[in-house]
């Protein structure tokens, strides 16, 4: 028995931030599609209407990023992410669309289904209005990022055809664009998708906010809830009609837009992007069977605009740029008496009581049990690896302000530093200047034979030869330390004989900063070294 899942979506016209283009036409989307979950297959049919002078379209169909492991998206995930991609199996476990019949105002228009960035030609019809017919049938892939199935859930985003970005010039080909709005997501999208009796939709919001009057708001009509996303000024809806047993709780704060969503009697996912492969709409969608976790509490939170993109960030400064967002996300969560979900209760839910092989399929066990989230899961914060020094320095600027204090400052230094840089010495600044204190993090506190040392950690850079780490040691006291690099290729301990006053300390580009993983301070190593050099 199939049941019948509709969503509907209307973006309107919405300026480009950062350029103030607009996307020349308004498509309408409807897709009319049904899914096969034993043979992990969607097949539908997608007909774009749309006004344009335009002699050719050029269309997305990123679900194809992930047919091959050398497509570029593949190349990049296997670089900078996660290396399982590699493992799968070509057959079994890649995807891809193996039909794309296009017709272009009733003319048949033969398309290459492999392809990523199809060119459709819009025939002359004496009329600016057009249509696109576009018959697909998606082979979902194992769950990579985004898209595709898993032992206990199909999620699906960027899974039909969709149109570029057009500024009225030129096509843009590729989603990475520099403010990351998402254009090409505007116009109506009606989505009519059938899947199994068993399989029960939840489904998932993002909206691009940067003031406090975009704020995620709900309203209910009749026995379906409706979310309304205020988009700047421009507003699109959600509509779900299925599955009633969904409660919802709501959480309004209209200076920090705070949102959460309990779910009864089911497994909950958000995705840590907005439109992470470029074309997905305002909506996500997943089928997950019905499983009951009346211990667990699953939380959207939603304070800021959560995208890297919109920030001045270099590469260096990702990982200091999650530990904030980390930081306020467990402690907003905490402050609602929420249960945290930690990775290894993920991973008895999912994959039984044990390590095993299967387990590290999904996630970077790599030793560590205190972590929340792991991107295996595609919980709000992917990454279970966070840059040690980071979350030292916040836990620092903590002990010196409360946290209550300290979640304010931070949330404010990102809403305040939207399109400029953010850094350690930006946010310490910005913390010194709001709290009237002088807050340096701590990068090392320890006490040894009544010698107490107090190491902080005041500044992080790169150059093109050397990573550097500026410390200073306000106690007087010269205890030696080591700092711990992990790389993928293993990790290397550096050693100091320890100083006072303020030292910058310089490692080798070898440990190329774009591939550290983590800085340790290993306490017991410090206390074993410092026997051996004042006993030796």
């Amino acid at each position: 028995m199939m049941k019948l899942i509709f969503f509907q979506t209307f973006v309107f016209v919405l300026t480009f931030m950062g350029t103030g283009n607009t996307q020349p036409f308004q498509p309408k989307y409807t897709v009319t599609a049904s899914m096969d979950t034993t043979m992990k297959k969607v097949t539908g049919k997608c007909i774009i209407h749309l006004q344009t002078q335009l002699s050719e379209v050029t269309f997305h169909a990123w679900a194809n990023a992930f047919r091959a492991k050398t497509t570029p998206f593949a190349e990049s995930f296997l670089k900078h992410k996660n290396n399982i991609f590699y493992f799968y199996d070509n057959k079994t476990e890649l995807g891809g669309y193996e039909v794309l019949k296009v017709k272009s105002n009733e003319q048949v228009i033969t398309v290459d289904p492999s392809q990523e960035i199809i060119k459709i030609p819009l025939p002359a019809n004496g009329k600016d209005e057009h249509i696109i017919e576009i018959e697909f049938t998606l082979l979902l892939p194992k769950y990579t990022e985004g898209l595709g199935w898993n032992k206990n859930y199909i999620r699906l985003s960027s899974w039909y055809p969709t149109l570029a970005y057009h500024d009225g010039k030129k096509w843009h080909e590729t989603p990475y664009l520099p403010d990351l709005v998402l254009p090409e997501a505007m116009g109506e999208h009606i989505i009519n998708l059938s899947v199994p009796e068993n399989y029960r939709l939840l489904y998932e919001k993002n909206s691009i906010k940067n003031d406090s009057s975009s704020a995620l708001k709900m309203v209910t009509e009749g026995k379906s809830p409706v979310i309304v996303v205020v988009l700047k000024d421009k507003i699109s809806t959600y509509e779900y009609n299925g599955d009633k047993k969904i409660t919802w709780t709501v959480f309004k704060d209209s200076n920090q837009s705070n949102q959460t969503e309990k779910i009864d009697n089911a497994i909950f996912f958000f995705n840590k992007h907005f439109g992470y492969s470029g074309t997905t709409h305002f909506f996500y969608t997943s089928f997950i069977k019905k499983k009951k976790h009346n211990d667990l509490a699953f939380i959207k939170f939603q304070v800021l605009p959560f995208l890297y993109h919109h920030y001045n960030v270099s590469e260096n400064q990702h990982f200091f740029l999650k530990a904030l967002h980390r930081y306020i996300f467990v402690n907003y969560v905490e402050s609602q008496g929420k249960k945290l979900i930690k990775p290894e209760v993920l991973i008895k839910q999912f994959v039984g009581n044990t390590k095993n092989d299967e387990a590290d399929k999904y996630f970077d066990w790599n030793g560590r049990t205190d972590y929340y989230f792991s991107h295996r899961f595609d919980l709000d914060f992917p990454d279970c690896c966070f840059h040690t020094i980071s979350n030292n320095a916040i836990k620092h600027l903590e002990s010196y302000l409360g946290k209550e204090e300290l979640f304010s400052i931070i949330t404010n230094y990102l809403k305040d530093h939207f399109h400029e840089e953010i850094s350690f010495e930006g946010l310490f600044h910005y913390a010194s200047q709001k709290s009237g204190k002088d807050v340096l993090p701590i990068l090392l506190s320890y006490t040894f034979k009544d010698k107490r040392v107090d190491y902080y950690f005041k500044n992080y850079s790169v150059n093109d030869d050397s990573i550097f780490v500026e410390i200073e040691n306000r106690t007087g006291n010269v205890v030696p330390f080591p700092l711990q690099l992990e790389t993928k290729v293993g990790s290397k301990e550096i050693w100091n004989d320890g100083f006072s006053g303020t030292q910058k300390l310089s490692f080798p580009k070898q440990y190329d900063y774009e591939i550290i993983k983590n800085v340790t301070i290993d306490r017991n190593l410090i206390v074993r070294k410092f026997q051996e050099k004042t006993t030796g």
